[in-house]
């Protein structure tokens, strides 16, 4: 028959009331002993527990005893052989490492015979000599006469003589039995302290033969299961864990040990695995003769007897030991599930195989390695320290402290469960049973609450996730769909009053709030259930809740913003299971690398050369980072010395379609390469090698130079790069470049008649049709002094980019995009990354301008604005506005963010400038108060601007301040400052005002930058040492607040931010393009997390 039990904790006492469905502790003393019956007794001679304790000298059923061998050899008593194991025993086994003393195994067992044989000493020396046995009673003799018995009395007489004589035996046999123990337990321990040295020194294993002879410890029920689950159910079927329980107290328990598994955990993973080992140690158990203990007051309520009593009561308790570990693992490539959940059933259920399939399972556990994300939470009781402590917990250990466990709980054996009877077993219970109290029957609700339990933990982990989700899309980094396909709504989820929810932050907000919901219900039901359990096998009952899958398909998708997020990637490459032998071959298999989705970088199959591996792992990243990259661009092998230097790759700068526009190649004075300069079509400018100025530039050689590249219609298609190499360098010191247009790049080296040996020429070619130089990588040197390019390679990318393909009247931006080139005339559509919540502020700025000419221009005209009609909470067109309709303007836009901790305030307010100087500063009134008594940070730049030289060919200067001294709470004064030589036509400046951040983890940052360029530093970094964000910037803007130029050429100019910004730095690109006049910039910066 099988037993009713529930996982033992330290509050559990015999005798005390027992819920079985909730695995609720009741009253103390629901069942006490009968004090007017005898003991039970344990063996046929009637022996009862109490004697066999006094015998032993302990009062705790852990202790130790022979078991039964159940074998069909016979054993026979080899005194010689287990004299002989004892010292040959630690070598027999295995060789013991050098390192730390004996094992806590040998300790603990040691310590136990110390206090046993001082017990010993202590009885013997209270009581004397030994006590010899009890003699006969004396012969009655004639000056006695004895008494004549009653027949009932000669056999009470009859009987305690039997019992004293059986006590008499029972104890000589006891203690010859204690010694036989004490011997075992010595060569026990020392069996397993070399057993435990041996797994703690090495890997492999030994087998060991075994036989009937050499079977020791107590005789033991072991159930061993490992298995994979698909519901969290079947694992608290194991673990004889209520479903109940898991939903009321929010947690897979067991033992009293807290949460044992992450429900979250075990829905997000793809793979799961169960291992289980329950050891039950056959001891002496006892069931003394029980009373049902009533309460006057319970007895006539049905409803207060079953919360005070529940429907059993502790009975006793099973020792042994228990072991339970899940794995669960989360595959990183979807679309190779099937071949690692083969590879994972391989590595994990294959026991003792041939070398010949060693190789093959050794396969299996790299790929589970290198493919999934695995998690293992373990829990076991009895069996003391099961693993070495230095080792950390992996599958191949888990299933080894599954194997050796059952031993190490013959040593140590701890209480696993107690074992409940109900009390409808109970005679005195039956006889004192009122009419009324009708017994609670919950084994007709397990099977339904397994299905509320894995209901409720699956809604939970859905709650986590949209929790999540709502968390990424606000930062950005992920966007809110409708799924195209979607399935009509169930008559189930439509009677629940349910409907689809909306593709925005609030539908995201309402599924949660509805998650709750069903919660509560299941909660509900499971308080209906614990009073009434005949519902669940109700036909009539219906269920109250709506089923996770059912519920799912009413909400949004909401995926990764990225265009080329990598959905189904893995971090390492995937390893087939190839039919290889032995485990040496398994290093030497083939990979498998085909990826038709997201080809890689460098094709190695089209040179010679290696990469280094420094080289490989910027590719990998780039290919991780970018998903699909490889599609779009490739790189050649680059050529030079491979370790000199620093890495250097456009491809960090420039991958969404930017063209290169201007190439630049510079030498030293001896006439090698020391630098080049690329431009790209979004207005950055990378030197790479020695650092130049824009004198340098101005001076190079027209041959040396590539300017104005009109992509599509012109293309780098070939070229060559000169490497030398010395006795203690190789660098490059030459190259040339060919365009589609038959124009030429020259900066080749011409070698002395030395050197000509050790110069090389490496062609530069096109790997495939259809695509062009986008840019460069390699090594350099960027000394100020003694710069060079040690190593350089070729980026190509395609020859027409998205953004040069024919383009409609009004162009779309991407949703990811926050910056771009517009003109005049060609409105732009924008589409916000999630719809917003309404009408939220928004800021406009400008960067960048790149004029179409080089003639000197009469006035300089800047603009940026929102056509408010056409505006919605999804979308909006912004238009711009230049001096010539063929000039390009660089545009950042950001939605402020909503950002608890951080008050931000924004606007924008045209100047009066119609007497052509510069206006009475403006007072500024916030809409808000700042509740601070220390005043705010305040910003101001140009939405539009329309200046003029006073005199033709003279210089314009204009700048927009927020004056000094003037913040506070309320307000500030806004100021337009302009020299009389600057005609003022039109001015729109934009503010912004936010609290001052902390000094330390903030959140949203701004400041102001002024730059001269006449120092030649375009790259400039900005240290945040006041105020250092709490992590990486995800959102940035930039926009012009001053610009002093002269007139006589075309007015152009750049301030982007570099990728190299961070949480503790700023770092920017800064100056005028081409030979345009322009002396000094200002600029306005804003950074958020």
């Amino acid at each position: 028959m099988s037993l009713l039990i529930a996982p033992y904790n330290n509050a559990m006492r015999l005798g005390q009331g027992f819920n079985t469905y909730l695995q609720q502790i009741c009253i103390d003393d629901a069942v006490v002993i009968d004090p007017d019956r005898a003991e039970n007794v344990v063996n046929n001679a009637g022996l009862t527990m109490k004697m066999l304790a006094e015998q032993t000298g302990v009062s705790s059923a852990l202790e130790r005893l022979p078991g039964l061998a159940s074998s069909s050899v016979a054993i026979e008593p080899n005194t010689e052989q287990e004299e002989a194991v004892e010292p040959a025993a630690a070598p027999a086994v295995a060789k013991p490492r050098q390192g730390p003393g004996p094992s806590s195994f040998a300790i603990a067992a040691k310590q136990k015979e110390k206090e046993k044989e001082e017990m010993r000493k202590t009885r013997g020396a209270a009581s004397g000599e030994p006590q010899p046995a009890a003699p006969a009673p004396e012969a009655p003799t004639a000056q006695q006469p004895q008494k004549k018995l009653s027949p009932q009395e000669e056999r009470n007489k009859e009987r305690a003589d039997k019992l004293k004589a059986a006590t008499s035996l029972t104890a000589k046999s006891l203690t010859e039995m204690k010694d036989t123990i004490n011997d075992i337990h010595k060569r026990t321990d020392a069996q397993m302290e070399a057993a435990v040295q041996d797994v703690n020194g090495g890997k492999e294993y030994k087998e060991l033969a075994w036989s009937a002879k050499e079977a020791r410890g107590p005789a033991q029920i072991v159930n061993y299961t490992s298995k994979f689950v698909n519901k969290i159910s079947e694992i608290t079927d194991d673990l004889s864990i209520s479903g109940s329980l898991s939903i009321k107290y929010n947690g897979i328990m067991g033992s009293g040990s807290g949460s044992f598994l992450d429900a979250e955990k075990f829905f997000d993973s793809d793979l799961k695995y169960f291992i289980s080992v329950k050891v039950i140690n056959s001891t002496i158990n006892y069931k003394d003769a029980l009373a049902f203990n009533p309460l006057r007051s319970c007895m006539r309520d049905e409803k207060k007897f079953n919360e005070v009593f529940g429907n059993a009561f502790i009975s006793g308790f099973l020792e042994g030991g228990e072991f339970n570990a899940v794995v669960l693992m989360k595959v990183h490539n979807k679309n190779k599930m099937r071949d690692i959940q083969a590879q994972a059933k391989v590595a994990l259920t294959a026991g003792p195989v041939e070398v010949s399939a060693q190789g093959n399972v050794a396969l299996a556990e790299e790929n589970i390695t290198n493919n999934a994300e695995t998690s293992i939470y373990v829990r076991w009781s009895g069996g003391g320290n099961i693993k070495p402590y230095d080792d950390e917990w992996t599958i191949k250990s888990v299933m080894a402290a599954a194997a050796r466990f059952p031993a190490l709980v013959g040593l140590f054996p701890q209480r696993t469960y107690a074992v409940l009877t109900k009390y409808e077993n109970l005679r005195s219970y039956l006889e004192l049973k009122p009419v009324r109290l009708t017994p609670l029957r919950y084994e007709l609700a397990q099977l339904y609450t397994n299905q509320l339990s894995d209901a409720f933990l699956e809604y939970k982990s859905l709650v986590k996730r949209l929790s999540t989700d709502i968390a990424d899309v606000q930062a950005g980094l992920k966007e809110i769909k409708i799924p195209s396909n979607r399935v009509a709504i169930p008559s189930s989820v439509s009677a629940a009053k349910l409907t689809y929810f909306a593709a925005s932050l609030t539908g995201l907000d309402d599924a949660r709030r509805a998650i709750r919901a069903q919660l509560n219900t299941i909660v509900a039901e499971i308080d209906l259930l614990t009073d009434h359990p005949e519902t669940a096998s109700s036909p009539t009952h219906k269920q109250p809740y709506i089923a996770p899958a059912l519920f799912g398909i009413l909400l949004p998708e909401v995926n990764v913003r990225d265009s080329r997020r990598r959905p189904n990637a893995a971090p390492l490459d995937v390893p087939r299971i190839n039919n290889v032998g032995a485990i040496e071959e398994a290093k030497k298999a083939p990979v498998d690398t085909d990826d038709g989705e997201n080809p890689p970088l460098f094709n190695p199959s089209t040179t010679s050369g290696v990469l280094s591996a420094q080289e490989q792992s910027a590719l990998a990243e780039l290919e991780w980072k970018s998903f699909g990259i490889g599609a779009t661009y490739q790189v050649s092998m680059p050529v030079g010395d491979q370790d000199d230097g620093v890495a250097f790759c456009t491809l960090d700068y420039a991958q969404s379609g930017e063209t290169v526009t201007e190439l630049t190649a510079l030498k030293d004075a001896s006439g090698k390469l020391c630098a080049i300069v690329i431009g790209f079509s979004n207005g950055l400018l990378f030197t790479f090698g020695k650092p130049v100025d824009q004198v340098q530039l101005d001076q190079t050689p027209p041959a040396q130079k590539l300017a104005e590249i009109d992509s599509p219609k012109e293309r780098i298609l070939s070229g060559t790069i000169q490497v030398l190499k010395g006795k203690s360098f190789k660098r490059v010191v030459g190259i040339s470049i060919a365009t589609s247009e038959s124009r030429k790049l020259e900066a080749l080296y011409k070698p002395t008649a030395e050197e000509e040996p050790e110069l090389s020429s490496h062609p530069i070619a096109v790997p495939a049709s259809g695509f062009k130089m986008a840019g460069l990588w390699g090594r350099m040197i960027d000394d100020d002094s003694s710069g060079y390019i040690a190593r350089l390679g070729c980026v190509w990318g395609p020859a027409v980019s998205e953004s040069e393909k024919d383009k409609p009247e009004r162009r779309i931006a991407s949703q990811s995009d926050s910056v771009f080139w517009a003109r005049m005339g060609e409105p732009v559509k924008i589409k916000f990354k999630t719809p917003l919540l309404g009408k939220t502020p928004m800021l406009l700025g400008m960067h960048c301008l790149r004029s179409s000419g080089k003639d000197a221009v009469d006035s300089v005209q800047l603009g940026m604005a929102v056509d408010e009609s056409k505006a919605t909470n999804e979308e909006f067109e912004l238009a711009v506005t230049t001096k010539k309709k063929e000039d390009s303007l660089l545009c950042y836009w950001m939605v402020i963010p909503e950002i608890k901790e951080v008050i931000v305030q924004s606007g924008e307010f045209v100047f009066d400038v119609s007497s052509g100087k510069a206006p009475t500063p403006f007072d500024l009134k916030f809409p808000r108060d700042f509740a601070e008594d220390e005043a705010p940070d305040v910003r101001c730049w140009f939405t539009e601007l329309d200046v003029a030289p006073s005199a033709a060919g003279g210089p314009i200067q204009v700048k927009a301040v927020v004056l000094p001294n003037t913040a506070t709470k309320l307000g500030c004064r806004l100021a337009i400052e302009a020299p009389e030589s600057t005609k003022l036509r039109k001015i729109k400046v934009g503010w912004l005002a936010h609290r001052k951040p902390s000094q330390s983890n903030a959140e949203f940052v701004s400041g102001d930058l002024r730059v001269v360029c006449a120092e030649g530093k375009p790259k400039r970094e900005i240290p945040l040492t006041n105020s250092k964000l709490s992590s990486d910037p995800v959102s940035k803007f930039i926009a012009l607040n001053e610009i002093h130029a002269d007139t006589k050429q075309a007015v152009c100019f750049t301030a982007t931010f570099l990728p190299d910004t961070t949480k503790d730095a700023v770092h920017m690109d800064i100056g005028p393009l081409a030979e345009s006049p322009v002396h000094a910039l200002g600029l306005t910066w804003i950074l958020t997390v």
